[in-house]
């Protein structure tokens, strides 16, 4: 590079500089608070009503105990069922327009869905609802990608702990106040507040977050690259086969159980009043419980 070409686009984002409330605060630090605050929120609201979809089949007028098992059950697989079919097309379209504009879709667009849920009236209702809900899918993984590309390389690792751990901070708080809120205001004031929620993360996200010239950089690169990863080349990567395998038994054991929790809560004689304020602690302590393991198996596979 010569004298005359100065630093690269990476570089002058890492030291650009911007005012916040009277103070000079880098343009990376900004764009990681926003986006761990936009992820907070939105997983705060996206557990605030999930847990008690069961208890909404149930006011929904499914009121048999197998009948409402199975309906819950259906319900909650179906949004993982149409992520896995449209994920990849989201990939390919972060490709083009960036990460920014496809979290903004997904947390707008999960607030409408779940403001039309609040107003079903019945299962068939809500069963076309989920589906929607879960063709908005790849938050997650686009929200890790733009923390990995919003922050200096040496801040890599501490940008993607930071975003995992916002996330799971939210799955532990949104139960609890989605259960308060629907035992005092009832099953759909829960799916109202998630809402909320979302528009406030999505708010936040379109005021305070810019996109990093590096991501603009590796996207106009792989654009005219027009190279990409078959699905042979993935699988044939070493252990990626047996971990894949691991990682479906563990889930599907886990979420299987999800459906359950309040129909076992409210079977147990637990009061009308408190069946999801109960769900929401339980389903709150799985999520505290799997961050301390997830923390003791890290430093035991490092010995």
């Amino acid at each position: 590079m010569s004298r005359d070409e100065g630093p690269p686009p990476s570089c002058l984002a890492w030291t650009a500089q911007r005012v916040f409330l009277g103070r000079s605060v880098s343009v990376w630090q900004l764009n990681l608070a926003a986006l761990l605050a936009v992820l907070f929120v939105a997983f705060v609201g996206f557990s605030f009503s999930g847990p008690f979809v069961p208890l909404l089949v149930r006011h929904l007028g499914v009121t048999e105990p197998s009948a409402m098992a199975r309906w819950s059950g259906v319900l909650m697989g179906l949004g993982p069922l149409s992520a896995v079919l449209t994920s990849p097309l989201w990939g390919q379209l972060a490709d083009r327009i960036g990460g920014r504009p496809l979290l903004l879709r997904t947390v707008f667009g999960f607030a409408a869905l779940n403001v039309l849920s609040a107003m079903a009236t019945d299962v068939w209702q809500l069963a076309g609802l989920r589906l929607l809900m879960g063709a908005l899918g790849g938050f997650t993984a686009v929200a890790l990608t733009l923390a990995s590309l919003s922050v200096p390389p040496e801040q890599t690792t501490r940008a993607i702990a930071l975003v995992q751990s916002a996330q799971i901070l939210g799955q532990m708080i949104g139960p609890v106040l989605g259960g308060l809120m629907a035992d005092h205001w009832g099953i759909r004031a829960a799916f109202w507040g998630s809402s909320a929620l979302a528009v406030v993360a999505g708010g936040n996200m379109l005021l305070m977050y810019q996109e990093a010239p590096v991501y603009t950089q590796q996207r106009r690169q792989r654009r005219t690259s027009g190279t990409r990863m078959r699905w042979r080349d993935i699988l044939g990567t070493p252990s990626f086969v047996p971990l894949l395998v691991v990682l479906f038994v563990g889930t599907f054991a886990n979420r299987s159980l999800q459906p359950l929790i309040p129909l076992f809560v409210a079977s147990t004689g637990a009061a009308p009043g408190t069946v999801a304020s109960v769900t929401g602690v339980i389903v709150a302590g799985g999520a505290l419980a799997a961050t301390l393991s997830a923390n003791l198996a890290s430093r035991v596979a490092s010995l």
